[in-house]
């Protein structure tokens, strides 16, 4: 086997440790959370009802800042003295800066990257209108039900879905252990 494809093989491999480590060391996390009263051990989901209040999106806001905060803490633990074994360090190795790309070019490939990320979903909506695919969750038809007129849900929805998981996924997983992982050993820098 050629030694370039031992070395992407084994880069692959890396990142899928550090993601399944990951989730270990989460799951461990959580557990000593729970056993020591921190953080209760409901979902926030279970707070979601068609009538759900403003105390309890609030809460519910509260239990899943805190799960994705364990969460990727959980990634950080592992891949922060990677870097550092790799002799990583600083905000470039991170993939905290510009790369040398104006902003107009990094929007501009930011949106064309949500335009095809909405495919599957717009898709997924296009064959569920023409043949029906069943009920979905209880927590999604509440999120879709209840009034969408107050802060409390928006502040709900940012921690869920559009303001802090983009950002934190990009930098825990792509900036700071796929790309150093996998582009490094075939040569390629950053």
């Amino acid at each position: 086997m050629n030694v370039m494809y031992q070395r992407r093989a084994a880069a692959l491999l890396e990142v899928l440790g550090v993601f399944l480590a990951g989730q270990l060391l989460r799951d461990q996390i959580e557990a000593w959370i729970i056993n020591h009263k921190i953080l209760p051990p409901t979902s926030p989901f279970d707070l979601l009802t068609a009538h759900a209040t403003n105390a309890d999106l609030l809460l519910a806001s509260q239990q899943m800042l805190a799960a994705l905060v364990i969460q990727y803490f959980a990634y950080f633990l592992i891949i922060i003295p990677i870097n550092w074994w790799y002799r990583r360090c600083g905000a470039a190795s991170y993939g905290l800066t510009r790369a040398g790309q104006p902003w107009k070019m990094l929007f501009l490939a930011g949106l064309a990257t949500a335009c095809l990320c909405e495919w599957p979903l717009a898709v997924h909506s296009l064959v569920n209108a023409v043949h029906p695919l069943g009920a979905t969750v209880p927590w999604r038809q509440a999120f879709f039900d209840m009034s969408w007129r107050r802060w409390q849900f928006w502040l709900f929805a940012g921690i869920m879905s559009y303001a802090l998981i983009p950002v934190v996924e990009e930098l825990s997983s792509w900036r700071s252990c796929v790309l150093p992982m996998t582009l490094l050993p075939i040569g390629l820098g950053l």
